[in-house]
């Protein structure tokens, strides 16, 4: 199971430096940022960066609440942040962490850069963790390379980023 946490204003930069300096790989295998790959134009040429699919949010994986507990009160996590954890963490829907596991790469957990082109209006992605997804796709923007898409969650509606380059046109 996977639960989706949103970090506060307050424990953003606290979550950071504690991800970076006090966890181990292993650790941050259970305890993720989901990233999406993009490309940026600086310098005169294209870089491909990683940024994270949903603003301050971060999905820890575990079989319970109580795993959570027993993961987050036996390490060295901060008593103030793992208590909002513990309280504010949410169960992604079954649908919504199946969608996500399609779309990641499972030991990174970032979604690659995918490729496609336009034909008649329509998207066609031809390659990467988009293809056969087109239907979520709802805006491309072919100068940033980027898709927007809009994945129904149970009663609400899911948006997210993730990278397209679209290589023609006609």
């Amino acid at each position: 199971m996977w639960l989706m946490y949103e970090c506060s204003d307050d424990n953003v930069t606290e979550f950071k430096r504690f991800y970076d300096t006090e966890l181990s790989e292993e650790e941050k295998k259970k305890v993720f940022v989901p990233t999406y790959d993009c490309m940026k134009k600086y310098q005169g040429s294209w870089h491909m960066e990683q940024k994270p699919i949903f603003a301050d949010c971060f999905v820890i994986d575990c079989k319970d609440k109580k795993e959570l507990q027993d993961t987050l009160t036996g390490q060295q996590w901060p008593q103030v942040l793992a208590e909002d954890i513990i309280s504010g963490a949410k169960a992604l829907q079954p649908e919504q962490e199946a969608f996500l596991k399609g779309l990641m790469q499972p030991d990174t957990k970032r979604i690659t850069m995918s490729t496609g082109y336009i034909k008649d209006g329509i998207t066609y992605v031809t390659g990467g963790p988009l293809l056969g997804r087109e239907k979520f796709i709802r805006k491309i923007d072919r100068h940033k390379r980027l898709a927007w898409l809009m994945i129904p969650a149970g009663n609400s509606i899911w948006k997210m980023s993730a990278g397209l380059e679209i290589v023609s046109k006609n």
